[in-house]
């Protein structure tokens, strides 16, 4: 089986750069035959290893914004889950910036002397609007301001589409926006959870900005 990248993209507690983690792993027949090493490319053949960001739009929360190309070699590619930071000044915003919640598409190009390997993968980014979210929810405990409750329920209900899930022997399951690679539909409820947010006046909590 030949050599398939599998890079994971996460944004930073503080949302102001996205994390690069290379998970392709070493090659093993059995349970791990895309991986690094013979008979597939070690991490020492290649040559270059560039991501391609397509940010969230700000307004329609997509991946239609002005692709941004980083350099991330040689931090990557890594046999055992090396990372690159993408900051947002890399995406053309200031040093102060948060990366937006939304919709995000990864392209990755990498290159040995024989061949060119790609990758794509989308990303959902919500912690912004999940935290206030979270806020409003510990506000409302034990009353009922003009129907606010009902609109938290809603909100927590699509916000739990949106975030992967843990079952009992420790493994990551995806979100149901991503295993039915529904990105529209997710930035549409990351919008609908910005308004509950916007017209109840979230000032944040911990973390919050």
């Amino acid at each position: 089986m030949a050599l398939e990248l599998n890079v994971k993209f996460t944004r930073s507690n503080d949302y102001q750069s996205i994390v690069a983690t290379d998970l392709t792993g070493v090659y093993n027949a059995l349970t791990n035959p895309g991986g690094y090493g013979a008979p597939n490319p070690t991490v020492g053949s290649f040559t270059s290893f560039n991501i391609t960001v397509t940010p969230a739009d700000p307004v329609t929360l997509l991946p239609t914004g002005t692709p941004v190309t980083v350099n991330a070699y040689p931090s990557l590619p890594s046999s055992s889950n090396g990372t690159f930071t993408i900051t947002n000044v890399d995406l053309g915003l200031a040093a102060t910036d948060n990366i937006i919640d939304g919709v995000y598409l990864f392209n990755v190009s990498a290159e040995t002397a024989l061949a060119e390997y790609e990758y794509q993968r989308y990303a959902v980014f919500s912690d912004i609007v999940a935290c206030c979210i979270k806020n409003l929810t510990l506000q409302a405990f034990g009353c009922d301001c003009n129907g606010k409750n009902k609109n938290l329920v809603k909100a927590n209900m699509w916000l739990s589409l949106l975030k992967p899930s843990v079952d009992d022997s420790g493994e990551i399951i995806p979100s149901q926006v991503e295993l039915c690679q529904q990105w529209n539909q997710a930035a549409e409820i990351i919008r609908e959870l910005q308004k509950i947010c916007n017209n109840n006046n979230c000032k944040g909590c911990g973390e919050c900005k």
